[in-house]
């Protein structure tokens, strides 16, 4: 997620130094840009051989997705962004004031270019998609969905029947596509002005035919040479939120969502940088501004910080309790006993030997999984979902599962003995989730037959020596 990121600032930067040593845009910039990115690219994915070898990715063709789904309100990016984007946009608005000309038809056509550019892209994404049999389907569904009659589909015909059937069917939704897009394009629009904007404002610096004399007086200032990297950075956050508005990588998911996560993050970390660089430049050339930049960026900032007391005693409130840093302090309430055992393994365990316990959904109201997440013990299977999630297409979770299954609810002992020697298993937690999940006949199984490491009233702790030991 990151690489490309970074090798889009590094070139950016070699050509912003290029383009302004020689005072305007030259082609040559462009080949120039590839081949450094060709030299950076190859040493760092030799770096990184060992990890590729081995490495399965949840993405898989055609990779990227259009974005379909329901668009990104403004008030949501604001509510994100809008503490660095008070103090840069302030340094934009107030940057372009001072020029005395501005390349604002470079702006506009950039902008322009790159919305006309992502919804080509998005065409293109759906014509490929719809052409597919497991896109065809996908297409029929989100027609169904729409309200929208498409022709019957011919997956099973020619490709040129295919294709014709996709070009039918994508320009068949396209009107309701962009007219929910159309409903709320606020955030889409505000994003490209400032893109527009920042596109113009560097364009006007670099090339030196505009304000010659202020270029030039400027330029003795070490904060006016920072300006082009700078804007490099609002530039690249605002491409890396713009584009899950448009496409997305294909993973698990089915959605935006890992796209918008990561994308976000790297965006996140440019606008502050560049939000702390545009108060200190406001403050030495633009007084005024700089107030208003100042003002603004500090009262969201101390609404930001009444979050970490808030947030943590609105959770708290959700188990009755008074507010804790303890994570295991609401089992007092209601699961005195699965507390105890808890605490007991914390305090008594030595290393990391193998515990199994219940296995169920990720997010279990129920808590699957919380006897490794509260004591750090290694477990056969913690989320099922979540290990396929990072790890792809793999059986190792589905036959840990089964194994847990069987552990805890197969009749035949040599089967269960086996496998825990094959995990490599020294405890076996029975509480009153194993009960609920695999029958009371769990608490039948072990007793008699293992040592009691653990006992309450409703926690037994079994210990398990390999090899059969008892």
């Amino acid at each position: 997620w990151d690489v490309l990121i970074h090798l889009f600032v590094v070139v950016g930067a070699f050509v912003l130094r290029r383009w302004r040593a020689a005072g305007s845009w030259h082609g040559a910039f462009v080949g120039d840009a590839a081949l450094l990115a060709v030299m950076l690219a190859i040493p760092a994915a030799l770096l990184y051989l060992p990890f590729y070898i081995g490495f399965r990715s949840q993405a898989g063709p055609p990779f990227l997705l259009p974005m379909l789904m329901q668009p990104t309100r403004l008030v949501h990016y604001l509510i994100i962004f809008g503490m660095p984007l008070w103090a840069i946009v302030t340094f934009l608005v107030a940057s372009a004031l001072r020029r005395k000309r501005l390349a604002w038809r470079t702006g506009l056509f950039g902008a322009v270019g790159l919305l006309v550019g992502l919804l080509l892209l998005m065409l293109a994404l759906g014509l490929f998609i719809a052409a597919s049999a497991e896109g065809g389907a996908r297409i029929t569904s989100l027609a169904a969905e729409l309200g929208s009659a498409l022709p019957p589909n011919v997956q099973a015909g020619s490709l040129l029947g295919r294709v014709g059937w996709a070009i039918g069917a994508v320009f068949a939704l396209a009107p309701a596509i962009l007219l929910a897009r159309l409903s709320d394009p606020w955030m889409v629009l505000f994003v490209l002005g400032l893109l527009g904007l920042v596109v113009a404002l560097a364009a006007s610096l670099l090339n030196r035919g505009n304000d010659v004399e202020r270029i030039e007086t400027e330029e003795r200032n070490t904060s006016y040479t920072a300006l082009p990297f700078v804007l490099l950075l609002i530039l690249t956050a605002l491409l890396l939120t713009l584009g899950p508005e448009f496409v997305y990588l294909r993973d698990n998911f089915g959605q935006r969502l890992n796209t918008v996560f990561k994308f976000y993050y790297q965006a996140w970390i440019m606008f502050g940088v560049a939000a702390l660089f545009a108060l200190d430049y406001l403050w030495r050339r633009a007084r005024p501004a700089a107030i208003i930049a100042a003002v603004g960026y500090g009262a969201m900032l101390a609404v930001a910080m009444l979050f970490p007391a808030y947030g943590i005693t609105s959770r708290a409130q959700e188990y009755a309790l008074a507010p804790t840093l303890n994570g295991i302090a609401h089992y007092s309430a209601g699961q005195p006993d699965e507390l105890a055992a808890l605490t007991w393994l914390r305090q008594n365990v030595v290393g990391t030997p193998v515990i199994v316990e219940a296995i169920g959904g990720q997010y279990s109201p129920q808590g699957h999984g919380r006897v490794s997440a509260s004591t750090g013990l290694p477990t056969l299977l913690g989320w099922a979902g979540h290990e396929y999630q990072w790890r792809g297409s793999t059986p190792v979770p589905a036959e840990r599962e089964t194994a847990v299954n069987a552990i805890y609810s197969s009749d035949d002992w040599q089967q269960t003995a086996a496998l825990l020697d094959l995990h490599n298993v020294s405890l076996i937690y029975v509480g009153p989730l194993e009960v609920g999940t695999y029958g009371t006949q769990v608490r039948d199984k072990f007793e008699g037959r293992l040592e009691v490491a653990f006992a309450n009233d409703s926690v037994m702790i079994y210990r398990w020596l390999p090899s059969g030991g008892t």
